[in-house]
């Protein structure tokens, strides 16, 4: 059950059906038009963006701590005043309130067209440091491109938890109890840089004029509906031809029409889609990147006095319907035999020099870049490093081992191991030449808040009695780029 204090699953729903993107039929649509107030409806003082009066509100927070401090018996909350964060996009203000009670005000941005505000307050305990509430008001806001508020909803106000404080490491700590079990967000002092980020209707500007939410909900829902249903007539209409895929050129929407005719999506290329939020995606010179690289749009018309035409300019993630990987498909290669072909790194298509390995004792077969990776066989082992790491201390390379165990217990193993480090993910995962497997994700540290500086990706695969084990590592400045080469070199990777 998910947190009503952090609601993003009804909040994103919200959010497509008031904008006219979804599917989701008129009834839903007039029992969300029931249950919300309109901007009409709200004076103006109600209808204030919350992120605006939440920056008021820390304008007097340091006034109304110095009022307070100078009162015999300061509220000891004033000990922790001020902003907090995480690293996606919340910010918690905590006030005083009183001689004795706390009030702390968070703020989810989703995007610039929908914010959740949650107000609570109780008394605080300067002894343990915390404050319990049973009043946490949560209101959804959705607004108009000019950031006049749209929609106004309360969607609870008896939220109940506890929040605790720590000065030994700068956080503050929210729980709500909820009938499943506890929810817990934890917050570091300072504003988050995300916040930022997520309500900057310019986020795209450097590749196109068009509007923030048209790109997310109109263009990205879009794309993103027509490559998940494999709707390729509609998406014919959405590239900005020629476009090359899996090294081939198709001039028009005639020819992609009919290449597409027998194609369909690689099963771990569907699951990075279907996970794909549409919120401040990836932007760089190249143009705009949805999932890991699945799309890549750019718009032909920017800085001329042509109308924003944001299109796509490269499309990843495509195999033929027998289940050939379309990208670098090696199985059935002599070992040692080299051979080119075409993977997408950050919108633009790069050919790749890859050589066929078969190891029969380890029991699999694949292809490697190898003018960028460099190859050392072991008895127990292959293992794959970048040539221009140091190496004597690797941070980007994969190792692909061999062991007796089966993939639950190995799973359970390397799970064990990592989270002593990370906070870990692990998912039923499918790659496109070895099938189902597991695959393990440990990005973010301890904390559940930052990215390390050393990442590593684990994918276990069950094999005849026992299972192979690949382990991945990446340095944090080369997790996009060598992460999808790796990408492209284990999706050709099948057991023998």
């Amino acid at each position: 059950m998910k947190s009503r204090l952090f609601a993003l699953s009804i909040s994103m729903a919200l959010v497509l059906s008031l904008a006219g993107c979804g599917k989701t039929g008129t009834a839903g649509n007039s029992t969300a038009a029931a249950e919300t107030n309109t901007a009409a409806e709200t004076s103006a003082a109600e209808t204030k963006a919350p992120i605006e009066v939440q920056t008021e509100t820390q304008a007097k927070t340091q006034t109304e701590a110095q009022a307070s401090a100078e009162d015999d018996g300061q509220n000891p909350v004033m000990n922790f005043v001020g902003v907090y964060s995480t690293d996606h996009s919340r910010e918690a203000m905590v006030e005083a309130d009183g001689k004795e009670d706390a009030r702390i005000t968070v703020t989810y941005a989703a995007s610039p067209w929908f914010h959740d505000v949650t107000v609570m307050s109780g008394h605080f305990d300067p002894e343990t440091a915390t404050m319990d509430f049973s009043d946490a008001k949560m209101t959804e806001y959705v607004y108009n491109s000019d950031r006049s508020v749209r929609e106004e909803k309360v969607s609870y106000t008896d939220g109940s938890g506890t929040a605790v404080f720590s000065l030994a490491d700068n956080t503050l700590t929210i729980t709500e109890k909820l009938p499943s079990g506890d929810s817990k967000t934890v917050f570091r002092w300072g504003p988050s840089s995300d916040m930022k980020k997520v309500t900057d209707p310019k986020h795209y500007e450097m590749v196109t004029a068009m509007d923030k939410y048209e790109v997310e909900n109109v263009v990205g829902y879009n794309v993103r509906t027509a490559y998940l249903s494999e709707n390729w007539f509609a998406m014919a209409d959405m590239i900005d031809y020629p476009i090359v895929i899996n090294g081939t050129s198709l001039a028009d929407s005639n020819a992609f029409i009919g290449y597409m005719q027998d194609k369909t999506l690689a099963d771990s290329d569907r699951q990075v889609m279907s996970e794909e939020t549409l919120l401040d995606m990836f932007v760089n010179g190249q143009g705009v990147c949805m999932g890991s690289g699945q799309v890549w749009l750019n718009d032909s018309s920017y800085m001329t006095d042509k109308e924003p035409d944001l299109k796509i300019i490269a499309l990843s993630g495509i195999v033929n319907r027998d289940g050939e990987n379309s990208e670098a498909a090696g199985v059935g290669r002599q070992e040692g035999e080299r051979f080119e072909s075409v993977i997408t790194i950050e919108g633009m298509e790069e050919t790749v020099n890859y050589e066929h390995i078969r190891n029969e004792s380890l029991g699999f077969e694949m292809d490697y870049d190898y003018e960028r990776f460099e190859r050392r066989s072991e008895a127990d082992r292959e293992s794959f490093f970048l040539t221009y790491d140091d190496p004597g201390k690797p941070e980007n390379y994969f190792e692909v081992i061999r062991s007796a165990e089966s993939a639950e217990t190995v799973a359970a193993s390397v799970g064990e191991e990592l989270s002593k480090e990370y906070t870990i993910s692990k998912e039923d995962f499918t790659l496109e030449g070895a099938g189902s497997c597991i695959r393990i994700d440990a990005s973010v540290d301890l904390s559940g808040t930052n990215m390390p500086e050393q990442l590593q990706e684990v994918f276990i695969i069950p094999s005849g009695d026992g299972s192979l084990v690949i382990r991945a590592h990446y340095c944090i400045d080369s997790v996009e780029g060598i992460g999808r080469r790796v990408s492209a070199m284990l999706n050709t990777l099948s057991l023998i």
